[in-house]
C-alpha cells in the first residue's frame, strides 16, 4: 500500500472520528462528505504549499488537547488548521482553473 494512501485514509479518519466523538450527527454526517469530496486532494502527489508533516503535527496536536480535555485548546488547533487547509484548498482550485484556460 502506498504511503501517500495510508496518510490519506488516516487523516480522513481521524476528522470522522473526532466528529464522532463530539457526538453531532449534524458534524458527523458533514464531516463524512467532506472527506469523501475534499480529502485525496491534501495527498496529491508534490502538493504544492502544503506541508504535509506539518498538517499531521497539527492533528497530533488536536489529539493531544482533546485526551487533555482541554476543550479550547482543541478547537483553536481545529479551527487553526481547517482554515489553513481551506486556504490552500482554494489556492490549488484557482491554479487548476487558471491552467485550463
Amino acid at each position: 500500500v502506498e504511503l501517500s494512501g495510508l496518510c490519506q485514509r488516516s487523516i480522513s479518519r481521524f476528522w470522522i472520528e473526532l466528529a464522532i466523538a463530539t457526538q453531532s450527527e449534524r458534524l458527523t454526517h458533514a464531516a463524512v462528505r467532506l472527506q469523501s469530496a475534499m480529502g485525496e486532494l491534501l495527498w496529491l502527489p508534490k502538493p504544492r504549499h502544503l506541508d504535509q508533516r506539518a498538517l499531521a503535527g497539527a492533528l497530533g496536536s488536536i489529539a493531544a488537547a482533546v485526551s487533555d480535555e482541554d476543550e479550547a485548546q482543541a478547537r483553536a488547533e481545529a479551527e487553526a488548521i481547517t482554515d489553513h487547509t481551506t486556504r490552500w484548498l482554494i489556492t490549488m482550485h484557482l491554479d487548476l482553473t487558471r491552467r485550463e484556460r
